[in-house]
């Protein structure tokens, strides 16, 4: 019966598991997020550091701790603020950077033409309601006419321009990344494969041919993008990042028992695997990482 099981394992997932291996916008995927496991868990551990000296001490009052460490707090703040909050820029770059390897075009100028792309789908401004009683007509009035201010039944709405908002370049832009950058990057390969270039002299060094050639590839592609996030945004008054966001959350909250039944489920069968196939399950591996922190990082919110 196991040596069934093992043989039905072995020609059934193993070349599914091999195509997916080698597909090479998963590999790029897969590779994007592996790159940000440095900054990401460097986050994560000043997050921690700081649970312990923050939010334990505070439970049973000990504010002493707290106190006492204040300066390490502060110093994981800056950590937290340089990697789990920027989190989808670090991981957009990688994105483009692997995307352009796969394609095998200037791999810089992929990472900064998604990094680019992915802050033109952002939004410029945030808003903020604040429940304001006591206010009179004419108060009212004067509010209303300051720009960023907007009072109405009790309620100020204070809008800040020219600023990324946090939120969006947290772990809550992973899904925007992954759309925006594929799309930015795969045309801006398209075109640099069809040769649609400056052409410099040869006597020209590398390190200033390289980045005029993908000038136009690049102009393409980010216009690409900024034509959709303008056209998206006259047609639904939504952000993409907040549209992607809202249909992708619904669901995956709706999931969430089942995921975890999916998640019990395939550590049983890795066990099995470990037993005799040890590359199938390098890759069965990988690959339920990848999609088990996409899960998390898509849910957190």
């Amino acid at each position: 019966m196991y040596q069934k099981f093992m043989d039905f394992m072995s020609d059934k997932l193993m070349p599914i598991a091999m195509k997916v291996g080698t597909q090479k916008h998963l590999v790029a995927l897969r590779d994007s997020f592996i790159a940000t496991m440095p900054v990401v868990m460097t986050g994560s551990i000043a997050l921690l550091i700081n649970a312990f000296l923050v939010d334990f001490p505070s439970q049973f009052g000990w504010d002493g701790i707290t106190k006492t460490f204040q300066w390490l707090v502060d110093i994981n703040g800056l950590i937290f603020n340089g990697s789990l909050a920027i989190v989808s820029l670090v991981f957009i770059f990688a994105l483009g950077y692997n995307i352009a390897k796969v394609y095998e075009v200037d791999k810089l100028s992929g990472g900064l033409v998604a990094l680019s792309s992915f802050v033109i789908s952002l939004g410029t401004s945030m808003t903020k309601a604040f429940e304001v009683s006591g206010v009179t007509s004419g108060v009212a009035k004067a509010l209303n006419k300051v720009a960023g201010l907007s009072y109405a039944k009790g309620s100020l709405s204070v809008t800040i321009s020219g600023l990324i908002p946090g939120d969006q370049v947290s772990s809550r832009g992973y899904f925007t990344a992954i759309i925006i950058g594929f799309l930015a990057v795969i045309v801006f390969a398209k075109i640099m494969k069809k040769d649609i270039t400056i052409k410099l002299p040869d006597s020209v060094p590398p390190a200033i041919a390289v980045p005029f050639t993908s000038i136009i590839p690049a102009f393409v592609a980010m216009y690409v993008v900024a034509i959709l996030t303008f056209a998206f945004d006259q047609l639904t008054d939504k952000l993409i990042i907040d549209w992607i966001y809202d249909v992708l959350q619904a669901p995956l909250s709706m999931v969430e028992t089942l995921w975890h039944l999916s998640w019990k489920v395939y550590l049983v069968l890795l066990y099995f695997l470990t037993l005799k196939h040890i590359r199938l399950v390098q890759k069965f591996l990988i690959y339920g990482l990848v999609c088990h922190m996409v899960h998390s990082y898509g849910t957190q919110h």
